[in-house]
This record gives C-alpha cells, sequence and structure tokens, in this order.
C-alpha cells in the first residue's frame, strides 16, 4: 500500500474533524475523522516501519489538537458562530439600560405591522418593534401609540383619531 494513502486519511480525518466543528452533526462526522487518523496511523505501522507510523502518530497528536483549538477560536468569527453564539455582556452598569428604553417613549405613535391579538409587530418610525396591547385586539395597519414600556415590553393602544 503506497505512504501517501496514510497521509491523505490523515489529511481526510482532520478536515473532517474540522467539518464537525463547523457543521454539527451529532458526532458522525468527527467519529469518522477520528478513525480515519486512527486508520493512517494503523496503516503507517502495519503496511510501512515504526518510524513512519510513528511519524504519523505525533502529527495525529500535535495537529488535531492544534487544529481543533485554532477551529474554536476561528467559529466566532465565522457568520454562523455570530449568530449561534451571544455576544460579551456589559463589563460596566452603563450599558445594563434596554434599548427599548432610548429608542422609544411614551407617547410615540406607529403602525401595527401584524394583528395584536394582544401581542404583535409595529413600526415606530424605521423600526420594527415587538409590542403587546392591554388585551385589546388591534387589526394589522391601525395607527398605534405606546402607552406604556416596562422594561423590553412596549405596550401599546390604539391611536385616537386627532380633529384637525
Amino acid at each position: 500500500m503506497p505512504l501517501w494513502v496514510s497521509f491523505v486519511l490523515l489529511a481526510a480525518g482532520i478536515l473532517a474533524i474540522y467539518v464537525e466543528i463547523f457543521v454539527p452533526a451529532a458526532g458522525l462526522i468527527g467519529l469518522a475523522g477520528g478513525g480515519m487518523i486512527v486508520a493512517s496511523v494503523v496503516l503507517g505501522y502495519v503496511y510501512h516501519d515504526p518510524i513512519t507510523g510513528t511519524i504519523l502518530l505525533f502529527v495525529s497528536l500535535v495537529v488535531v489538537p492544534t487544529a481543533i483549538a485554532l477551529g474554536l477560536k476561528v467559529f466566532p468569527k465565522t457568520p454562523v458562530g455570530r449568530r449561534l453564539i451571544l455576544g460579551p455582556s456589559p463589563s460596566d452598569g452603563a450599558d445594563d439600560q434596554l434599548e427599548t428604553e432610548s429608542v422609544v417613549d411614551l407617547g410615540d405613535e406607529g403602525t401595527a405591522l401584524t394583528d395584536l391579538r394582544p401581542s404583535g409587530t409595529g413600526r415606530f418610525e424605521r423600526r420594527k418593534l415587538s409590542v403587546v396591547t392591554s388585551g385589546e385586539y388591534i387589526e394589522r395597519g391601525t395607527q398605534i401609540r405606546i402607552v406604556r414600556v416596562d422594561g423590553n415590553r412596549i405596550v401599546v393602544r390604539q391611536a385616537q383619531p386627532t380633529n384637525s
């Protein structure tokens, strides 16, 4: 058996472990990658001399953990990683205010983007926000007004038409 087969199996095993880091598949791809790495080392010992087997073993023991650590360091910076992993929490109390408190104020008016029964989505200026009514049903497209903000909960009512 040619020597390159052992090195290709080793490289394919490392690649499979990388794929498992980025595309979780219940460990199946990583398990297959580990099997390929073990097979490459065994083939190095069986079909070649002990030095080749030892080189393959050393490379697998050094490169695989390094590749996993590098993959875990790079993963949070990928588009998929940014979607799956939460960002750091605020370090001081200045950032503890919820965004909705600075985005909307009592009395702001907007439009119901969905039927509010009693919760749904409303548009205020250019922002879409999750809103809730006090229990009443408001149809989509109706003008709404913010009557209360409790943390991240925005309570709205149907806006009264102004007589002009």
